[in-house]
């Protein structure tokens, strides 16, 4: 029988059924000579994944339920060469059609073959290749998508052929650093795999894929720290277990989890109520800030999130204990300018009770202590955003510039010795010339 029929004869017993066609895509066999391009493997089945998955007509199986298949079975001989071994994998998935290949480089040039497996009978439905220029990879890998959709009869419209290789990357360096990525992910070696896909971003910043699988990162971390914390209660409970250890923090996990509770508790808090409570949770932000800012240079490996997580629990941290601190400012300004105490005495009102406590309830910060504290934060912080070139730490020196100024309004004349050194002080004044001159001339600073 052709390989015409028999694809046509395929889709038929599909259609009469009124069923959908669930297709796996097996990793690519590198023919070249070179095991150097070994990690292709994956990301040109990765790749096709996402092209083919375009098609409404099929449902594709995710490309970790092979790696999990993979491992429970022991193929003999590869599935691209072997089609009884690729319709054992197809049966695995669940699928009703597998997708094998491989590919060759030589020289200049690239060649990628592929053959659609039925996994009931074994037999090869439809075999094709697309081939070009190295540096034409990624119409290569595009033209064999499109011939394999349009050999198994999907209809595309024609926005639908356009979406195909648009999260992919036309740079062939940065699709090699994105496949040495999904490996070093398959391998469990996180470090490795956010390397590499960041790697890949620098190269080609719009590489959506390298983009999905950095967050998809952030996803297994939290899942990991879930599943090691989990009979020790919710995730603030974890977030609590972290900041205690010894060990290097993880600040893509941490965001993950904190992200996940980060509104739930802001709105809890928004009223005023659930003082004691408001006092562990930010009295948990104030561990992670002064631990991040000590062991920053620990943190060479997860900075990047290690940056979010700094400045998004700082601002929490300030919102709390702004009234506190508000409340000395304008005792303060009363006390130079002669007037009455209402203002601050409304702020202090507003400001009783908070604290910072670590969230199993133990005293960290006293109240009377806080606007000190709150001080040497500040200094801290935007020394390390001065020196760092973390831009989530960068973006908010301007911001807190502002608050500089309400601190200066308390400590009056030592601000250049109390809050940064006088070259931090000259530095800042050379940002906030540049980023924000409003905060300048609220500083004083001609």
């Amino acid at each position: 029988m052709s390989t015409v029929l028999l694809l046509f004869t395929f889709f038929i017993s599909l259609a009469s059924a009124n069923e959908s066609l669930n297709v796996a895509v097996s990793y690519f066999a590198n023919n070249s000579n070179d095991e150097t391009l070994n990690n292709l493997e994956k990301g040109i089945a990765e790749m096709l994944i996402t092209d083919l998955s375009i098609s409404k007509d099929i449902r594709l199986v995710e490309r970790e339920r092979l790696n999990d298949v993979l491992k429970e079975i022991d193929l003999q001989k590869n599935p691209y060469f072997d089609s009884a071994s690729a319709a054992q994998l197809g049966k695995g998935l669940g699928a009703g059609i597998i997708v094998t290949g491989s590919f060759m480089v030589v020289n200049d040039t690239m060649r990628i073959d592929a053959r659609l497996i039925d996994v009931d009978s074994s037999e090869v439905l439809l075999a094709v290749e697309s081939n070009g220029t190295q540096n034409e990879f990624f119409n290569v890998q595009a033209q064999l998508a499109k011939k394999i959709l349009s050999g198994i009869g999907s209809e595309l419209t024609i926005l639908d052929q356009k979406k195909i290789g648009t999260n992919g990357t036309k740079d062939f360096g940065a699709f090699n650093a994105y496949s040495t990525g999904l490996s070093a992910m398959d391998e469990g070696d996180k470090k490795g795999a956010q390397k590499a896909f960041e790697q890949a971003k620098s190269i080609d910043p719009n590489f959506a894929l390298a983009d999905d699988y950095l967050n998809q990162l952030g996803v297994k971390a939290k899942s990991t720290l879930a599943r090691a914390k989990a009979a020790k209660g919710s995730k603030l409970d974890q977030l609590s277990a972290i900041s205690r250890s010894d060990k290097s923090l993880d600040c893509d996990a941490i965001y993950k989890v904190y992200g996940e509770i980060q509104g739930e508790y802001m709105m809890k808090f928004i009223d005023g109520a659930n003082k004691e409570e408001a006092n562990r949770y930010y009295g948990l932000h104030y561990q992670f800030i002064s631990r991040l800012v000590e062991d920053w240079d620990k943190e060479k490996d997860s900075q990047i999130w290690c940056g979010v997580v700094l400045t998004q629990m700082y601002s929490g941290y300030f919102q709390h204990v702004l009234p506190v601190v508000m409340g000395e400012i304008e005792a303060k300004k009363a006390q130079a300018m002669g007037t009455d105490q209402s203002r601050a005495n409304m702020m202090k009102q507003m400001s009783n009770g908070i604290e910072l406590r670590t969230w199993e309830g133990e005293l960290l910060v006293t109240h009377d202590q806080l606007p000190s504290v709150y001080t040497q934060t500040l200094d801290q912080l935007l020394s390390l955003a001065l020196d760092s070139k973390n831009q989530y730490l960068q973006s908010g020196i301007s911001i807190w510039a502002g608050q500089l100024e309400e601190v200066s309004t308390y400590l009056q004349t030592d601000i250049d010795q109390s809050v940064v050194d006088g070259k931090k002080m000259a530095i800042l004044k050379k940002w906030i010339l540049t980023e924000s001159p409003v905060y300048l001339m609220q500083m004083g600073y001609s």
